[in-house]
């Protein structure tokens, strides 16, 4: 088949013959074919083209997020490679400062407890509360932790942190009452309150005689209240785990000064990995002093 063949077309019953050029082909196209308007414009990969709309306000507001769920350090802003990082992402966003991010975090601390207070409010069914106390090892400085545990509407089991604050000394029964009583209030639980699951400790007993008191007499709430007081199982097993361990002490005070020896001398820890290996044991955790109250 010739150049000359190949230039016949044959459109709607008719012959278009050409011997040269390609102006019969433009008119077939502007005459001839349908034309279709195209939704996306396609770039070179074949796929539509991205509508990305930067939000510095949003962007802002998952640094800070990021910053609570990773622990990520307030001055995360400030850090020379991750400025540059970010940069190269995307120049437009502006990196805020420390206590810009400080704000930030206390704002958005705020729009959640707004969020876990109605939740609270709507629901249905009562609400019992956990507490712990504990000390710092480094700070030496008391915390007390307050946690909602309730089944939702949805019939799911959820718990929400309610207060994670300083405690002042003393941490007796008064102290605990005062305490308890200003979040019960805050979030509206003096009538919802089902039970109060604490460790088995005398100040614990002081705060909840206080608790059911104020129940019944301030707040005239008809409940009974004899369940009201939980005594933390985990804390009473460990009570009894500890008082046997002491049919042991001998041996365990063997094992706590073979720890402490380990833990001082950088030698006999390098010695005690190197019969690890030998061993063919392959954890590679610390060796560390065990916790009473744990």
């Amino acid at each position: 088949m010739t150049l000359y063949m190949l230039s016949v077309i044959i459109v709607k019953n008719f012959y278009l013959v050409a011997a040269n050029g390609t102006t019969h082909l433009k008119k077939h196209l502007n005459n001839a074919c349908p034309k279709f308007k195209l939704e996306h414009r396609i770039d070179l990969s074949g796929s539509p083209r991205n509508e990305f709309k930067f939000d510095q306000v949003k962007s802002r507001k998952d640094l800070t997020i990021a910053c609570i769920k990773h622990k990520y350090p307030f001055n995360i802003g400030e850090h020379e490679y991750f400025e540059i990082f970010l940069n190269g992402l995307n120049p437009d966003f502006k990196l805020p400062r420390r206590n810009t991010i400080r704000g930030d975090v206390i704002e958005v601390y705020e729009e959640e407890k707004v969020k876990v207070y109605k939740l609270l409010d709507g629901l249905g069914c009562k609400v019992s509360l956990t507490t712990d106390i504990w000390t710092s090892d480094h700070s030496h400085v008391a915390y007390c932790c307050l946690t909602a545990h309730f089944v939702d509407n949805s019939w799911e089991l959820q718990k929400k942190i309610l207060a994670f604050r300083k405690m002042s000394y003393p941490h007796d029964g008064e102290t605990l009452f005062n305490f308890m009583k200003e979040m019960i209030l805050e979030w509206n639980l003096d009538k919802k309150l089902f039970s109060v699951v604490v460790d088995n400790a005398t100040n614990n007993d002081v705060m909840i005689r206080k608790v059911k008191d104020w129940i019944l007499y301030d707040l005239l709430v008809a409940r009974d209240v004899d369940l009201l007081h939980v005594r933390c199982s985990a804390h009473i097993l460990n009570l009894i785990v500890q008082d046997g361990l002491n049919e042991i002490r001998g041996l365990i005070d063997k094992i706590r000064e073979t720890v402490r020896y380990l833990n001082k001398s950088p030698a006999a820890s390098q010695k005690f990995e190197m019969a690890l290996n030998q061993c063919n044991l392959t954890d590679k955790r610390k060796v560390a002093m065990d916790v009473p109250n744990r």
